[in-house]
């Protein structure tokens, strides 16, 4: 790859996009606390309440492992946006590198930065 092309609004609308979706997964999952007190009050049978209760038991099996998708898709949307940023602040960096040292090629001739001679 010759160059880097990261089109920052792109990524600030995808990361947003999955923020709003990794809040409304980890919001829908958050209820699953109250299940049993709920199931518990809607079922009249006994059948219907040993069904809610395997249904209660297998939701909190999974707890940890929602929880660690969750913070995953976090952290992805973490570091891209980290990396995103990093991205920008370079180019910021590599613009103003080069604005010096033209100037400085202006003043002394040298032109080894823009050579490759660096």
């Amino acid at each position: 790859m010759s160059s880097w092309s990261i089109q920052t609004d792109g990524v600030v609308s995808v990361l947003t996009k999955v923020q709003g979706s990794a809040e409304t997964f980890a919001a829908t999952f958050t209820g699953v606390e109250t299940a049993q007190t709920e199931l518990n009050a809607g079922v009249g049978s006994d059948i219907l309440v040993s069904s809610a209760v395997a249904v209660v038991d297998l939701i909190s099996s999974e707890t940890n492992r929602v929880q660690g998708i969750n913070a995953r898709i976090l952290a992805c949307a973490t570091g891209a946006g980290d990396a995103t940023l990093a991205y920008v602040n370079g180019d910021e960096e590599m613009a103003a590198q080069t604005q010096s040292a033209a100037v400085q090629a202006a003043e002394s001739g040298d032109l080894s930065f823009f050579e490759g001679g660096r």
